[in-house]
C-alpha cells in the first residue's frame, strides 16, 4: 500500500499540486494586502483546483483509454476549467454608478487558473514565471510606475459617517473641482448606524493629502477621517 501511495508518479503529482498552491499564494499576496475580495486562500484554491483537474484530465483515465472502442479527449476536462472559473470572476465584478470595479481581481483569478493548468501539465518553470509576472504587473501598475505619464498620485482614505448613503456623491462633487477621483470604495456597516468607507483616490500632482483632508472637512456628516 505504501509503495502505491509513494511511488514516483504520485510524488510527482503531489509536487505539482504543491507548486500550484505556492504560485497561487504568490499571486494572492498583492490582492490580500489591498483588501480585495479574493485573497491568498482564494488564489491558492483556484490554482490547486485547476492543477488537480488537469492531472485528472491527463492521467486519471489511463485505464479506460486502453480499452477497445473507447476514445478519450485529455483536453476536455482542462478546457472546462476556464468556463468553470468564470463564476468566481463574475462574483467579483461590481458596477457602481459609472465605475466598474473588480475587473483586475477577476482577471487575476482567471489567469491563476491558467497557472494551475500549466503546472498541472508539468510545466513548472512556465507556471512559476507567469505567477511572478502577474505579481510584478499588479505591484508596478498599482504603485504608479508610470506616474510621470499619468501625472497623478494615489492615496487611501478611511472615513466614518452616520448612516448616510449619499456621502460618496457629495464627496465626488467636492473633489470634482480639484480633479480628485475616487477610484474604488468599500463600505462597512456597523450596528450603531455608523458607516466606515475605505476609498482609494487619485490626485493630480501638487494636491497633497492635507488638501484632501481640508476638502473632506467641509462635509459635516463625516465624524472621523484617516489618511
Amino acid at each position: 500500500m505504501s509503495q502505491v501511495l509513494f511511488d514516483n508518479k504520485n510524488i510527482e503529482y503531489g509536487v505539482r499540486l504543491l507548486v500550484a498552491c505556492i504560485c497561487g499564494a504568490i499571486i494572492g499576496v498583492e490582492r490580500y494586502k489591498r483588501s480585495k475580495g479574493a485573497g491568498i486562500r482564494t488564489h491558492m484554491l483556484v490554482a490547486l483546483g485547476a492543477a488537480l483537474f488537469t492531472i485528472i484530465s491527463k492521467y486519471g483515465f489511463e485505464d479506460v483509454v486502453c480499452l477497445e472502442n473507447i476514445q478519450a479527449d485529455a483536453a476536455r476536462v482542462a478546457s472546462n476549467i476556464v468556463t468553470g472559473v468564470s463564476f468566481l470572476g463574475a462574483g467579483l465584478i461590481f458596477v457602481r454608478g459609472d465605475k466598474v470595479q473588480g475587473l483586475t481581481t477577476a482577471a487575476g483569478i482567471w489567469v491563476t487558473a491558467a497557472v494551475g493548468l500549466t503546472i498541472g501539465c508539468g510545466m513548472y518553470t512556465t507556471g512559476f514565471f507567469c505567477a511572478c509576472f502577474i505579481l510584478v504587473t499588479q505591484i508596478i501598475f498599482h504603485h504608479g510606475f508610470f506616474k510621470g505619464m499619468e501625472n497623478y498620485s494615489h492615496s487611501r482614505v478611511v472615513i466614518s459617517v452616520e448612516n448616510n448613503d449619499e456621502i460618496l456623491l457629495k464627496l465626488k462633487q467636492l473633489f470634482q473641482n480639484k480633479r480628485i477621483t475616487i477610484e474604488e470604495s468599500h463600505v462597512k456597516r456597523h450596528r450603531n448606524a455608523v458607516l466606515t468607507y475605505t476609498m482609494d483616490i487619485s490626485m493630480p500632482v501638487g494636491i497633497l493629502p492635507l488638501d484632501v483632508l481640508k476638502i473632506m472637512q467641509e462635509c459635516k456628516e463625516i465624524k472621523s477621517i484617516g489618511l
